[in-house]
C-alpha cells in the first residue's frame, strides 16, 4: 500500500466539527488505529472512524463507545498502541472531535516522544490540531491540510432543556448560564493556553495563571450590568418576546464573550506567564478569534512561524 499518499486510502467521510469544548456531537466517531510496515519503518495511520467504512464496529460510531462496550477513548487506545510496538511516525488523518480528548491525546503523543505527521491526502481539523502539537517531531507534508476554526459549544442549536428554561425562566436561567458561561470559560481557556504552552516548548506557571484568572476576566459583571444592546436586561426581553431563535442567539453570544474576556486577560498578562506565552497565546488567538462559521487552512508559513511545525514537510 502507498502510503505517502493517503487518496490511495478507503474514502472517508469525515465530519467538520465546530471545535472547542467542542464538544463532540453526534458526528463525534471514535477513531481508528492502523499499524503499516514501511521501509523506514513501522507507522501508526490514525484517523476517524466513519459510518460508510465497512471497517467501522458498531462501537466505533461513538467517542463514547457503545453501552455494552466499555470504551476507553482515543487517548486511552493510543497509548495501548504505543506501549505494543515502535513507530517511526504517527500519521494523523481527522476531521476533529472533542477538544479535551485532543489535549490527552497530545500528551500520550510527547510521552511517548513521537514523530507526528500529516501526510499528503490528509487532514488536521479542529481538535486534530491540538493533538498535533504532542509531537515532538511535527510536520505537515504538501497536498495535506492543517485546519483551524473557532470554538461553539451552541452554535447548531441549544439542547432541549437549556432552550425550554432561557424561554420558561428567561431571567433566572440566563442569569445563571452566564455565570457558567463565565466559569467554563476561566477553566478552559487556561487549560488550554497551558498545554499550548507546554507542547511548544515553555513551562506554564500555574500559580499565576490561576491568579490571573480568578482576577482579571470581567465579563459577568460587565454583562450584568451592561445596559446596552448587548447586555443582561436587553437580552431578557429579546428572548421574552422572540422565543427561541432569540435565545440561540444570545447564547452563542455569552459563550463567545465569556471566551473573549477570558483571551484578553492572558494576553494583557503575557508577560507574566512564563518562556512561550507569545507562542502559546497565538496558537489559542488563531483558534478562537476566527470566524465561527469558517475553516482557516493555516498555510506552511504561519505553521512554521506559530510553531505548530517544527520539521521540513515532505514536498
Amino acid at each position: 500500500m502507498q502510503l505517502n499518499a493517503l487518496t490511495t486510502l478507503p474514502a472517508l467521510a469525515r465530519c467538520v466539527f465546530v471545535a472547542a469544548v467542542l464538544l463532540a456531537g453526534n458526528c463525534a466517531f471514535a477513531m481508528k488505529f492502523e499499524s503499516v510496515a514501511r521501509n523506514n519503518g513501522q507507522i501508526l495511520l490514525v484517523r476517524d472512524c466513519s459510518e460508510s467504512r465497512e471497517s467501522c464496529e458498531s462501537w466505533e460510531k461513538s467517542v463514547h463507545g457503545a453501552v455494552s462496550f466499555r470504551y476507553p477513548g482515543d487517548a486511552a487506545m493510543l497509548e495501548r498502541y504505543l506501549q505494543s510496538g515502535r513507530f517511526s511516525e504517527i500519521w494523523l488523518d481527522s476531521g476533529g472531535g472533542n477538544l479535551m480528548e485532543g489535549m490527552r491525546i497530545g500528551r500520550v503523543l510527547r510521552r511517548y516522544k513521537t514523530f507526528v505527521r500529516v501526510p499528503r491526502g490528509a487532514r488536521c481539523v479542529s481538535s486534530c490540531t491540538v493533538a498535533f502539537l504532542g509531537g515532538v517531531i511535527r510536520t505537515v507534508d504538501a497536498g495535506a491540510t492543517y485546519e483551524v476554526h473557532s470554538y461553539s459549544a451552541v452554535l447548531h442549536g441549544l439542547k432541549d432543556h437549556d432552550r425550554r428554561l432561557l424561554i420558561g425562566d428567561t431571567e433566572n436561567a440566563l442569569r445563571a448560564r452566564a455565570v457558567d458561561q463565565d466559569r467554563s470559560a476561566r477553566e478552559m481557556v487556561p487549560e488550554l493556553f497551558s498545554y499550548a504552552q507546554e507542547m511548544l516548548g515553555g513551562r506554564a506557571l500555574g500559580n499565576q495563571l490561576e491568579a490571573t484568572m480568578r482576577a482579571k476576566p470581567d465579563f459577568l459583571d460587565r454583562y450584568l450590568s451592561d445596559a446596552s444592546s448587548f447586555g443582561f436586561r436587553n437580552h431578557v426581553d429579546r428572548i421574552r418576546a422572540e422565543g427561541e431563535a432569540a435565545a440561540h442567539d444570545v447564547a452563542f453570544r455569552i459563550e463567545r464573550g465569556a471566551v473573549f474576556s477570558a483571551l484578553d486577560a492572558l494576553n494583557s498578562h503575557l508577560s507574566q506567564l512564563g518562556e512561550r506565552a507569545d507562542a502559546a497565546y497565538r496558537v489559542l488567538e488563531t483558534m478562537f478569534r476566527s470566524d465561527i462559521r469558517m475553516t482557516f487552512e493555516l498555510n506552511d508559513t504561519t505553521l512554521r512561524e506559530y510553531g505548530y511545525v517544527n520539521f521540513p514537510p515532505k514536498l
